[in-house]
């Protein structure tokens, strides 16, 4: 990375990276993983997850956006998005021309993890949301019970 490049991203002020004039160097479709990474380093995860995903309309089988765009995903905690990532990575890998049988396998490797990972937070989304449920229910029993007490002891005077 040429030195002016690192300068251009460290002199990154206020707001996200996401909405920066990007160097020349940053600006072409072969760089978005380069971009991805950027803002991933600096802690805009949003703005990644948006970039990987814009590189993703350019190149949708890209296994590296893909593999990233999952991890996000998983990061930000959005199972839609993550699902999609882990899917289109497995498919990606399946038709992946490599003559290397270690890179085939590596990619399997990562593509069944992501999708495990994904598996994961569906089923943690799910039992949050029967716990947010379960918690408004038992809410709305001691409420009652606190309103029904309540009503008891004004009928009683």
């Amino acid at each position: 990375m040429a030195r002016g490049t690192v300068a251009a991203l460290a002199f990154v002020g206020l707001g996200s990276l996401q909405e920066t004039r990007w160097p020349e160097a940053f600006r072409s479709a072969d760089s978005s993983r380069t971009r991805v990474e950027v803002l991933y380093g600096a802690g805009d995860l949003p703005g990644a997850l948006q970039e990987a995903l814009a590189g993703l309309r350019a190149r949708p089988d890209d296994p590296v956006l893909l593999r990233r765009a999952g991890q996000l995903a998983l990061a930000l905690r959005l199972p839609d998005v993550a699902t999609r990532s882990a899917s289109a990575l497995g498919a990606a890998v399946a038709v992946m021309p490599s003559s290397d049988d270690a890179t085939r396998a590596w990619w399997t490797k990562e593509a069944t993890a992501l999708s495990r990972d994904t598996a994961d937070l569906e089923a943690r989304e799910r039992e949050l949301d029967t716990d947010v449920s379960r918690a408004r229910v038992v809410s709305l029993a001691g409420l009652a019970a606190v309103l029904a007490a309540l009503f008891a002891l004004a009928r009683g005077r």
